[in-house]
């Protein structure tokens, strides 16, 4: 007999390929061990055996699922407030394209460079304003042209993370939430801008153009809210 440090899953299975070596399993393990090791079904059909990643549908390894997995094991706090934050975004009193665009940077669906070479779509890894790998964070608060952007709004984002960085905000006056995820959105739409059409807006006209939608949004609301008020005096 081999030693059992040298031992495989084959040693424990019938020259046949389709039952349990009862006998010597029950040697080897305790009761309860081996009872659980018999119950495991064996495929009728001899063939060979494959890897498989249990984490995804396909059975295909992937980073982004072995990230997660890293998480839950290395800080499952984390994990489970980033699945809350991401079933709280479209709970978020934002606009509908503000929900959507957080959701998909929040998931690790965004289109930025490194998002897209991971689904094997061949793109430059480097962002289109700087040198840098431009990862969701880099394109949405640390390029360049980004960071300009927050620096001319003058709140500082406070977390590693997305999420966190949202859960830091929400914590915060309801004003600067809007306006946070209105800048992101905004700075989003003058990424796409440069990518498609090569011309870049100053982060001055972004943050404007963020704030002056942000305005527009409440005073719509506002007048909505006055009416409906109206009526029910009425």
């Amino acid at each position: 007999m081999e030693r059992m440090e040298d031992l495989q899953v084959k040693d424990l299975i019938n020259k046949d390929a389709t039952t349990w070596d009862a006998t010597m399993i029950r040697g080897i393990f305790c009761d309860i061990g081996a009872d659980r090791i018999l119950r495991i079904p064996l495929p009728r059909v001899n063939c060979h055996d494959r890897l498989l990643w249990t984490e995804t549908m396909n059975g295909y390894y992937s980073v982004k699922t072995r990230y997660r997995l890293a998480v839950q094991h290395i800080r499952p706090s984390l994990a489970m407030e980033e699945s809350m934050m991401r079933r709280q975004i479209w709970r978020m009193h934002i606009p509908p394209k503000y929900r959507e665009s957080l959701w998909r940077a929040c998931n690790g669906i965004f289109p930025s460079r490194d998002s897209l070479l991971q689904r094997g779509m061949v793109v430059l890894e480097n962002c289109v304003s700087c040198t840098e790998r431009e990862t969701i964070l880099h394109a949405l608060l640390f390029c360049r042209n980004a960071s300009q952007c927050w620096e001319t709004y003058g709140h500082v984002l406070e977390g590693d993370g997305l999420p966190e960085i949202l859960k830091s905000l929400l914590h915060g006056p309801q004003s600067i939430f809007e306006e946070a995820c209105s800048i992101m959105w905004h700075i989003s739409k003058a990424r796409n801008f440069w990518n498609w059409e090569q011309k870049r807006l100053p982060p001055t006209v972004v943050v404007n153009n963020s704030m002056r939608e942000t305005y527009k949004i409440g005073r719509e609301l506002w007048l909505n809210l006055d009416k409906m008020i109206g009526k029910a005096y009425w």
